[in-house]
This record gives C-alpha cells, sequence and structure tokens, in this order.
C-alpha cells in the first residue's frame, strides 16, 4: 500500500514539472490593408483574435497548434494550423523570439480580389515567420508583441459574380504599422 501511495504522490509530482511546459497564448491583430491603381482602390480593417497551444520540448522550442478567428467590414475568416515557437536570446525580463507556421484560412464573404470583385469566399494557406518580444511579467505570464511578418500566401477561390476560379500567390513582408499584435502567454 505504501508503494502505491508513494507511486501517486511521485506521479503527481511529476505531472507539476510537466505541465509547466505547456503555454497558451493569445493574440489581437489589427491588420489594415490599402492598394491603389488604375482599376480602382480598397483600404479595409480586420480585427482577429488568435488562440496557440504548444509544448516545450526543450527549454527554447515550443511546439503546438494555432486557431483564430477574423472579423472584417464584411465578413469573417477562420484559421488553424501548426505553429513552431524558438526563443532566440533572454536578457534578464526581456525574450526575443522568432515563430514560424502553415496555416490554413478559410474567408467567408471577406476576401477581396480587387475593387471589382469584393466579399467572396476564399482558401488560404500561409507560411509565416514573425520576429516577437516579450516582457516577462512573472514565471507564469508575459506579454508579447510581434513587430514584421515575413510570409508566403496562396489563395485560391471562385468569383462570386461570374464564377471564374482564381489563384494568387503573393510574397508579403509587413512592419510595425501595417499588421501589429500584441499577445500574453500563459505558462502552465
Amino acid at each position: 500500500m505504501k508503494r502505491i501511495i508513494f507511486a501517486g504522490i511521485m506521479s503527481l509530482l511529476s505531472m507539476g514539472v510537466f505541465a509547466q511546459n505547456w503555454t497558451v497564448d493569445g493574440n489581437i491583430y489589427l491588420y489594415n490593408y490599402i492598394w491603389k491603381n488604375s482599376a480602382g482602390s480598397q483600404d479595409t480593417t480586420t480585427f482577429s483574435l488568435y488562440i496557440n497551444a504548444g509544448y516545450y520540448f526543450t527549454d527554447r522550442l515550443n511546439i503546438g497548434l494555432r486557431g483564430g478567428f477574423g472579423k472584417g467590414e464584411t465578413g469573417n475568416s477562420i484559421t488553424g494550423g501548426p505553429r513552431i515557437k524558438y526563443d532566440l536570446l533572454k536578457y534578464e525580463k526581456v525574450k526575443f523570439l522568432l515563430i514560424g507556421g502553415l496555416y490554413y484560412t478559410r474567408y467567408n464573404g471577406s476576401y477581396s480580389w480587387n475593387s471589382s470583385f469584393q466579399e467572396n469566399d476564399a482558401n488560404r494557406i500561409r507560411a509565416a515567420l514573425v520576429p516577437s518580444v516579450s516582457y516577462i511579467i512573472s514565471n507564469n505570464i508575459e506579454l508579447s508583441w510581434q513587430f514584421a511578418e515575413l510570409s508566403y500566401y496562396y489563395d485560391w477561390l471562385t468569383l462570386k459574380d461570374t464564377n471564374v476560379a482564381c489563384a494568387a500567390q503573393q510574397f508579403q513582408l509587413s512592419g510595425i504599422v501595417t499588421s501589429p499584435a500584441f499577445g500574453l502567454t500563459f505558462r502552465f
């Protein structure tokens, strides 16, 4: 009986150590997209909320999943996919991180092909690399700022007014003004 109690206590203690490697992040994005050419112009703003859950397999490498919801001016979007976070450098209470991921997004009435073809349903595969800075509030809480993004997009859709199948590829580097993201990380 003593062995069973001892084994139970040891497993509970080891679960406490194991659990400190789990993280849950929440990010808020505000994305403003502006373009203008001879065919027309567009200025839209999208608000997105993402939840990330991951596990630190080493002291610096966190692997997990990302899910999110976006609300644009004409519709919404749902995103999901795997995510990797690597802690590059820690200096006192500040951490520098690099986040990478491969995400699928479904746009429902919120994808604009151009000024003539707006409010389309669409699909997107996105590969992204994002630098981030975190401020460590406590052992279990961090405040983060994602200040840039290097992305590759592949979009496919059928234009709603013409039923024409279309695809687009885009390589994008966005900075502080175009897509800032702020968030909290909780470590368990």
